[in-house]
């Protein structure tokens, strides 16, 4: 008995060292996002006011600088909302999850021609995702319909979710003109290549298949 309880209790303690390095990796992950991401599109925003506040500045330069600025702006507004989302512990539930990625890509079309059709179950199973686990996820996601609105040709992207056999599989097709991997394009394969790494740190997969002239599925898995 006293051997089990010893056994437990350091078991225990295991899992407190581990909360405690996961909530170090995921501070230093923060303090890296606003260091690269809002501290550079800060000085951008300061560089474009100034030029537009130039008195030599002709006023159609001006306005498309103060254009900038909006935009640029705009991309703050959107990276805080993603890293709000991604350390808030009440969003590490599946069904926050899938309801924020749905939200989300909803969100990144809707200023394209391209139609978003959303594809997800009424019900998923109860599940606890980490905040890493999310994080990772969610920029595979991001990644993947990046891809779909630069490179695709689409008129048209279904994202699709499948919860089943403890695993989450989560499909993101489009209708474009597809993609060869031989084909040389270094810049979509490098993305891929994010994917995948993304996914194998959480324990996850991620797959492609795409036909020229048929589109392109990737497919994200991800055990629970």
């Amino acid at each position: 008995v006293g051997s089990l309880i010893q056994r437990q209790r350091y078991r225990r303690r295991l899992e407190r060292v581990e909360r405690q390095r996961e909530m170090e990796r995921e501070r230093a992950r923060i303090a890296q996002d606003l260091h690269d991401d809002l501290g550079t599109s800060l000085t951008q925003i300061s560089l474009l006011s100034a030029l537009a506040n130039r008195e030599q500045t002709p006023p159609v330069e001006a306005k498309e600088l103060v254009q900038q600025v909006r935009t640029r702006a705009n991309e703050i507004v959107a990276a805080l909302d993603e890293i709000v989302w991604a350390v808030n512990p009440k969003n590490d539930s599946l069904l926050e999850l899938i309801n924020y990625l749905g939200y989300f890509a909803e969100e990144f079309f809707r200023p394209t021609a391209l139609r978003c059709r959303l594809d997800i179950p009424d019900f998923l199973p109860d599940g606890q995702l980490s905040a890493e686990t999310r994080h990772h996820l969610f920029l595979a996601f991001k990644e993947a319909l990046n891809n779909v609105a630069r490179h695709s040709g689409a008129t048209q992207v279904c994202v699709r979710v499948a919860a089943r056999e403890r695993t989450l599989t989560i499909f993101v097709e489009d209708n474009g003109h597809g993609w060869n991997p031989s084909d040389g394009t270094q810049r979509r394969g490098n993305g891929l290549a994010n994917m995948r790494q993304r996914l194998e740190q959480i324990g996850g997969r991620a797959e492609w298949q795409s036909v020229a002239g048929q589109g392109t599925v990737v497919t994200f898995h991800l055990p629970l």
